[in-house]
């Protein structure tokens, strides 16, 4: 679902720099991993801030605001000749209330027991154990029992940092279970762009627990 909006992302396979399913046999919430060329580490998705070697990353839109003389505070998430040029980012492209969406889809597979069922959460943070993050997003459980069905959630963000705090809203649906738009966890927070960083993860109902594959982990610029 990634589009010219798109300016980082994670996506799911077996290769190096891809998130594995997360098969689970047990009720413990656990952070998708991202494979490297040592194993896994936590999957942590990053709001570029620089134009440095590992945040040349893609995004584009129909119209250029950065064409405009009357743009007195350009966010630089863009260059001109979109689609033939890496684009650039600063530190403010996604300051002063700047909106940009965090998105994870999939699918789940939800092992057979009654009442099991699957939920999937963002974070915001770099935590593999997410006792020291802060859930901002949380899709509702849902699933059928020995089923395997798609999932997505969305989350809207916005920051500056002048308030430090995260807002806005997220929303989603987990087959059957619809979760309706909500605002945003206000405990949330990031001193700097630097420490807009997020990590999503899984927990079944069951101890049987069941697999979640990860098709796109992302970040849009709206």
């Amino acid at each position: 679902m990634s589009n010219t909006n798109t300016v980082t992302a994670i996506f799911g396979g077996t290769g190096r720099g891809a998130i594995p399913t997360l098969t689970l046999a047990a009720t413990t919430e656990t952070a998708f991993s991202v494979n490297t060329d040592s194993g896994t580490s936590v999957a942590v998705l990053s709001v570029p801030v620089g134009n440095s070697g590992n945040t040349m990353v893609g995004s584009g839109a129909p119209v250029e605001f950065n064409l405009s003389p009357a743009i007195t505070s350009q966010s630089y998430g863009r260059k001109v000749k979109v689609g033939t040029e890496a684009p650039f980012f600063s530190a403010t492209t996604f300051d002063a209330g700047r909106p940009f969406k965090i998105r994870i889809a999939g699918t789940a597979t939800v092992a057979t027991q009654a009442g099991n069922t699957v939920a999937i959460n963002i974070y915001q943070g770099t935590s593999a154990t997410l006792a020291s993050d802060v859930k901002i997003a949380a899709l509702t459980a849902g699933g059928t029992s020995g089923q395997t069905h798609p999932f997505l959630l969305e989350a809207v963000v916005q920051w500056d940092s002048a308030g430090q705090v995260l807002g806005g809203f997220f929303s989603g649906v987990n087959q059957n279970s619809v979760t309706a738009v909500t605002a945003l966890s206000n405990a949330a927070t990031a001193a700097s762009p630097t420490a807009l960083t997020f990590v999503a993860s899984a927990v079944f109902a069951s101890a049987v627990g069941g697999s979640v594959s990860v098709s796109e982990f992302s970040v849009d610029q709206l």
